[in-house]
């Protein structure tokens, strides 16, 4: 089976680098890593040709700060790096994806989301909730690996 972790952000926009900054801490992992400032239709270049894609993300849906959510395809808001305005959503592009490309696209997506409250000012550290939740989420994803390789 073959598994991408994708860690997506800014890493100079505050807590927008949560993303990355997860996928850093899965460094060894029993899947591909990548860190990407992507979304919309450039996401499929990223996934396309693997079984099972997690994609850990900021998202703002109105949860405190550093809350650590599981979504699935549908559930991801347009927002952040998973969609652009200039681009079509992260479910529209999925969605787009499975038409165009159907014998490539994974057969199970998850998003790893982790609430953030700073993504405008221009710094290299995320804000405390932020930074404080990254090992809670490489543990999360860490166990999703797990589960997805002993139950395929």
């Amino acid at each position: 089976m073959k598994i991408l972790v994708m860690g997506i952000g800014n890493p100079i926009l505050t807590d927008d680098a949560v993303g990355i900054l997860v996928a850093r801490e899965l460094e060894g992992a029993p899947a591909e890593i990548v860190e990407a400032s992507v979304g919309g239709f450039s996401l499929l270049d990223y996934i396309r040709g693997y079984d099972v894609v997690i994609i850990v993300d900021a998202v703002k849906l109105g949860d405190p700060p550093g809350t650590v959510s599981i979504l699935n395809e549908v559930q991801v808001p347009r927002a952040l790096h998973t969609s652009s305005s200039h681009d079509v959503s992260f479910s529209e592009a999925i969605r787009l994806g499975k038409v165009l490309f159907p014998e490539e696209m994974p057969s199970r997506i998850v998003v790893v989301g982790i609430e953030v409250s700073d993504t405008d000012t221009f710094s290299e550290s995320p804000t405390e909730p932020v930074k404080n939740a990254v090992p809670e989420a490489a543990r999360l994803v860490s166990q999703l690996l797990e589960t997805m390789i002993q139950h395929p």
